[in-house]
């Protein structure tokens, strides 16, 4: 159910050709649920519906650089696994913070490589699996000590999360 309301809202922007292009995978629906609960339960955030119905890890986002032609529309229909390795607050380039999971996934990693051999050029220096989890985030003192526990609970208790739907779509026009 959370799954395809979800692949609904991913492709209000399907991939015209006229300009960027936007690369993302969707987790299912047990990984989303393990994912918010675990946040929930180590205190992390508060993740409102809207949070919870746009988790989706990005793996390219190329605004300027169409893809090379036609046939590179197809996207990767095998589901690939990630291993949740910790949270991070991130600056935003908007100036919001951002709370990330960080993933570590070759699968991912390959599909990014892949996307760019499509003519894609991504928007930071380097590719860094994560799910965004809330913005703005601004973390207090006790949210940071959450996240570090949170962290320590994760090397001894890892989470694997899959992501079985892949979605190209054009990119948002930068501010």
């Amino acid at each position: 159910m959370i799954q395809e309301h979800k692949l609904t809202a991913k492709t209000m922007r399907p991939y015209t050709g006229n300009g960027g292009f936007y690369v993302c995978r969707l987790l299912d629906e047990l990984s989303t649920i393990r994912l918010v609960n675990f946040v929930h339960e180590h205190r992390l955030a508060v993740l409102s519906d809207k949070d919870v119905f746009e988790l989706h890890c990005t793996v390219i986002y190329s605004p300027s650089s169409p893809l090379n032609n036609d046939n590179d529309i197809n996207v990767n229909v095998l589901p690939v696994a990630a291993r949740l390795t910790e949270f991070r607050v991130w600056g935003g380039h908007d100036g919001d913070g951002y709370l990330v999971a960080c993933l570590y996934s070759p699968q991912l990693e390959s599909l990014h490589r892949l996307w760019k051999t499509r003519g894609g050029h991504h928007t930071f220096d380097e590719f860094v699996p994560h799910v965004t989890l809330q913005s703005p985030f601004e973390p207090d003192n006790g949210t940071k000590r959450a996240i570090q526990a949170a962290n320590a609970h994760l090397t001894t208790h890892p989470i694997i999360l899959r992501m079985d739907k892949e979605v190209v779509e054009d990119a948002k026009p930068q501010l």
